[in-house]
């Protein structure tokens, strides 16, 4: 989801995505994702319910910058970091 607002330009940070692998009595601490800026908060909330809205994968996403086949729960290509689209499937 980060990738997908910097690349709607929504500049944001990513907090505690390393917490959820501590076991036993640690408390649970879910990753968190601040906007840096009041003003964009409406398009980053139109990016995750755009996000959440999306069909699901198909097995294979072909990347559209260096043709790579990428497994469908990727959300960037492997090869070259490009956003994939969905609808590019194989």
């Amino acid at each position: 989801m980060i990738d997908q607002l910097k690349q709607a330009g929504i500049a944001a940070e990513l907090f505690h995505h390393n917490a959820q692998g501590g076991l036993g009595d640690l408390p649970v601490i879910y990753p968190e994702i601040w906007i840096k800026s009041d003003s964009d908060l409406h398009r980053a909330n139109r990016v995750v319910r755009d996000f959440a809205a999306r069909p699901n994968p198909v097995d294979s996403l072909l990347c559209q910058q260096c043709g790579e086949l990428n497994p469908s729960s990727f959300e960037i290509c492997w090869q070259c970091c490009t956003a994939l689209n969905p609808a590019s499937a194989d």
